[in-house]
Formats: C-alpha cells, structure tokens, sequence
C-alpha cells in the first residue's frame, strides 16, 4: 500500500462496543444474514426465526454480581461472552456498509477489526471532521473517536504504522507509554490464555 503526501493516516475508534451495541438492531441484522442463508438447512433443524428468538433470550438474560447485590444488564452485549464478539461483528459489518455508501465523500482506505478501524484519508483535515460527524449519526449508541497520525505516524491494533520512503507503510510492534516491559513468567502456574491477556494488557 502506498500513500500520497496528502494523505492522512487515521484510526476510528468506537467507545465501548459491546456496551452500546444496540441488541435489537443487532439480532435484526443476523434474522436477515440467516434468511438469505440457503445453507442454512443443511448444517441445522432450526428455522432463521427460532435462531433469533434464541440468541436474542441469551442475550437478554445477562446478569452480574457486584458486592453482594445482583445486577441485570440492560443495554448492550455482555464481555466476556462468546456470542457478543459474533453479534458486535455482524451488526458492524451492516453499520459501516451503511455509513459508508451514505456517505458523501468516502476514504481511499477502511480496514476494520471488530470496533478499530485503520483509514487512510485523502480529502483534507476539514473534511475528515464531517467524515466523523456522518459516521457518529448513524447510530445513537454507536460513537467513534478519531485520531490521526502524528509526526507520520500511527498506532493500530498494538502495531505502528509509520510513513516509509516512496510513499510506502512500514510497521513495527507498538507498546503504550504505560508499558513496563514486565510479564508473568512462562513457565508460571497461570493457564497460558491468562498470560496472554496480561500481556496484551500491559501492552
């Protein structure tokens, strides 16, 4: 991939996916996914309808423990869960088909994972500001903030990406600035995803 001088690097970002991810539209965009399924009958007995009735008890019966009072979560999918990263992505890949062929100019480049997008901007600063604002009035629950690249470069999903020689990308690991170099010994009695969450998170 190479870029032009003019071009912006930027990263989108929506503030707490599974939180705001609205169920209903999200159960309604996987009815419609399952209806247009003809494999459908051959991997299951389940009809598309009863698949979304299901999920969508699954989805609405989560419950939490703080202290010792119990809580029921009303708004958004639970993390943790296997179904909300499934249920978030589908409902993202019809939110930003939306946004985008709405949209009355579009970047040169969108690359999405899950709720980080990567883009590269070719129409000036001024109008990625209306780019953001079209984007964040597609949803009310969905919100992204922007950033944009600094001294040619910018973070994306623990990597840098920085502007190389020609017009070309290069990248390298990208640690926060709260990173201590510290990690849990491998050879330590945690089960080997627990290291793995650690050290992302310290990353």
């Amino acid at each position: 991939m190479t870029v032009s001088n003019s071009d912006l690097l930027v990263s989108f970002d929506v503030e707490s996916l599974f939180t705001s991810v609205p169920l209903k539209d999200a159960c309604a965009t996987l009815l419609k996914r399952l209806d247009s399924d003809r494999t459908l009958p051959d991997r299951t007995k389940l009809s598309p309808t009863e698949i979304h009735n299901l999920l969508g008890m699954y989805l609405n019966a989560t419950s939490f423990r703080w202290r010792d009072t119990f809580y029921q979560q009303t708004e958004g999918a639970a993390k943790g869960s296997p179904l909300s990263l499934i249920v978030a992505n589908l409902f993202m890949e019809n939110f930003e088909e939306t946004a985008l062929q709405t949209a009355t100019i579009r970047p040169k480049v969108w690359l999405r994972y899950v709720d980080d997008t990567f883009v590269v901007w070719q129409h000036g600063a001024e109008e990625i500001n209306n780019f953001l604002q079209h984007i964040n009035s597609q949803h009310p629950t969905i919100k992204f903030i922007m950033e944009m690249e600094n001294q040619g470069a910018i973070p994306f999903l623990h990597t840098k990406i920085t502007r190389a020689a020609q017009g070309y990308l290069s990248h390298q690991v990208y640690r926060e600035h709260t990173h201590t170099d510290r990690y849990l010994n491998y050879r330590s009695y945690h089960h080997p995803p627990v290291i793995e969450i650690h050290q992302q998170d310290l990353g």
